[in-house]
C-alpha cells in the first residue's frame, strides 16, 4: 500500500494540471489585498481568513479542487488503466490512494494559500485584536495563529468531500474535465437547493463553510464537528460508489 501511495504521489506531483491549479489558488488569494490597500488598522488575521472566505463562497475553490479528477486522469491519458488492471490491484485499495493522493494534495494547496497570505499580511498589517465572523466580539491577536491554523485545518477537513467528489466523477464517466465541470455545477446546484427547506438538511453546501462557525470568540464546536462528520460521511459514501464503478469498468485501452 505504502508503495503503491509513493507512486501515485509522484505520478500526480507530476502533473502540470496540479501545479496550475495551485498557482491560480495562491493568485487569486492574493487578489484580496486589492480590497486592503491603503488601510493601516486592518488586523494582519483577517485577510488570511477573507481569503478563505473568497475561496469557498465564490465557488472558485471548487474548480481549483476539481483538478483532483486528474489524479485518475492520469490513468485515463497514458492509457494505463489494462495495465493495473493485470496486476490485479484490489479496487478498494487503487480508489483509497487516490482518495489520499487527493487529500494530500487538498491539504498543501490550502496551507500554500494560507502561508503566503499570512505572511505577506503579517509583513504589511498590525498583529491586533479582530472581529469574529457575524458578531460583534473581538478575538484577541494572541490567538491569532490558532484560529488561523484551525479555520484553514478544518476546513480542508470539510473539502474532502470536493476531492472526493471529483475523483468519484472521474472514474464513473473516464473524464478528468467533465469530472471538474459536474463537481463544480453539483456544488452550485446544492447552494441554489438550499433554498428550498426540506431538502436543505441533506445539502453538502449546507455544511462546508466550516470556517465560519470557527471565526467565533467562542468556537462553536457542536456545529463544526457535526458539519465535518455529515461531509465525510458523504465522502465515505462516494469512496464506495467509486470503488464500484471502478470494479465494474470495462477496460479497452
Amino acid at each position: 500500500m505504502f508503495r503503491l501511495l509513493s507512486i501515485e504521489l509522484i505520478k500526480t506531483f507530476k502533473l502540470k494540471q496540479i501545479y496550475l491549479s495551485m498557482i491560480g489558488a495562491v493568485f487569486f488569494a492574493l487578489i484580496v489585498f486589492i480590497n486592503y490597500i491603503g488601510q493601516t488598522s486592518i488586523s494582519a488575521f483577517m485577510i488570511p481568513i477573507a481569503v478563505l472566505g473568497n475561496l469557498t463562497q465564490t465557488f472558485i475553490i471548487v474548480i481549483f479542487l476539481g483538478f483532483a479528477a486528474y489524479i485518475y486522469g492520469v490513468e485515463i491519458q497514458e492509457e494505463t488503466l489494462k495495465v493495473l488492471y493485470s496486476k490485479a490491484i484490489s479496487a478498494w485499495k487503487f480508489v483509497l490512494t487516490k482518495f489520499i493522493v487527493g487529500i494530500i494534495y487538498l491539504f498543501v494547496l490550502i496551507y500554500i494559500v494560507g502561508g503566503i497570505v499570512s505572511l505577506i499580511s503579517l509583513a504589511f498589517y498590525p498583529q491586533i485584536d479582530w472581529q469574529e465572523f457575524a458578531g460583534e466580539n473581538l478575538i484577541s491577536a494572541q490567538q491569532g495563529f490558532k484560529y488561523l491554523f484551525f479555520s484553514y485545518s478544518l476546513q480542508g477537513l470539510g473539502l474532502i468531500f470536493i476531492i472526493c467528489l471529483s475523483i468519484t466523477l472521474a472514474i464513473i464517466f473516464d473524464s478528468a474535465v467533465l469530472s471538474i465541470i459536474l463537481t463544480f455545477f453539483i456544488m452550485l446546484f446544492s447552494y441554489i437547493g438550499g433554498n428550498i427547506e426540506f431538502i436543505r438538511p441533506i445539502l453538502p453546501t449546507t455544511y462546508w463553510l466550516v470556517w465560519q462557525d470557527i471565526i467565533k470568540q467562542n468556537i462553536l464546536w457542536e456545529q463544526v464537528l457535526t458539519s465535518i462528520g455529515i461531509l465525510l460521511f458523504y465522502s465515505l459514501v462516494l469512496y464506495l460508489l467509486a470503488v464500484f464503478f471502478y470494479k465494474n469498468k470495462e477496460v479497452t485501452n
